[in-house]
């Protein structure tokens, strides 16, 4: 458990606010704060964020699994440009989620060892967020019902 604004540790089970800021705590580790950070600095509503590995059955190589979770659901339109290892998903609940792409070809060209295409797959997650209009976005999530600045 993290604070998304200030990346301090916070005590496991309390979610709301930061003691040190006021600001959101979310489950996340270290190696995924930033891009959370970068996603809450541009207004989505992040709600938690995983990365691990699992061996896919049938795709006959490990995955490495990162999500990014929100607790709305955006307009697809606000992730044009998401790099080809990410998809965007709408969930059960108002929930939503970036998430890994196991069968895209970029994904399958990150076929490093574990640690690496895990700093790969976060590199690829956090330029997409450096890379963005903040404004431009929010504005395109306004019109259509979703991102808040």
């Amino acid at each position: 458990m993290r604070c998304i604004k200030c990346g301090r540790k916070a005590n496991k089970g309390r979610r709301h606010p930061c003691r040190h800021c006021g600001g959101k705590v979310i489950s996340v580790s270290n190696k995924m704060l930033r891009v959370c950070q970068l996603f809450a600095e541009a207004g989505f509503n992040v709600s938690r964020a995983e990365i691990g590995a699992y061996t896919a059955m049938g795709v006959g190589y490990n995955v490495t699994s990162i999500c990014v979770y929100f607790d709305e659901v955006y307009p697809r339109e606000v992730f044009v440009g998401l790099p080809e290892a990410f998809l965007y998903e709408d969930r059960q609940g108002g929930e939503s989620r970036v998430r890994h792409n196991p069968h895209s070809s970029m994904y399958r060209a990150l076929m490093q060892d574990e640690q690496t295409r895990e700093q790969s797959m976060i590199s690829l997650l956090a330029g997409f967020m450096d890379d963005k209009d903040i404004e431009a976005m929010q504005a395109v999530g306004k019109l259509l019902g979703g991102v808040h600045a």
